[in-house]
């Protein structure tokens, strides 16, 4: 298993918000190249085969937030995350959600293990 820290989401990645198609394509653009390098940096090697994405969301104040909604906006984390794997995120066969404890300027726990 490995254990990954994330920056809270960019709120501009929400399904809910109205943004400009073309300046959100620069903002999915910065997001994929850091969840890149934080991947790189973790050192991460994993087999082609059926994984499990465990996602934890540390909001950084106590709204309330949806869970489908936080894990829309982290997608493009996601695709950086397998670029750098060079993999499809097409391997993940299960995807845990939860929500953790507020922490200050809010973070994303992911943990990745090979089903």
């Amino acid at each position: 298993m490995t254990k990954m820290l994330f920056p809270w989401p960019d709120s501009r990645l929400s399904p809910n918000k109205r943004i400009d198609r073309r300046a959100l394509i620069s903002v999915k653009q910065d997001i994929k190249s850091e969840a890149y390098f934080l991947t790189k940096q973790s050192d991460l090697c994993l087999l082609e085969t059926d994984l499990q994405l465990k996602l934890t969301f540390c909001p950084p104040d106590k709204r309330r937030r949806d869970l489908d909604n936080l894990y829309a906006t982290f997608k493009t984390y996601q695709d950086g995350i397998f670029e750098e794997l060079r993999m499809d995120d097409s391997l993940i066969d299960c995807v845990i959600l939860q929500r953790g404890s507020v922490v200050k300027n809010g973070s994303v726990i992911v943990e990745l293990t090979e089903a």
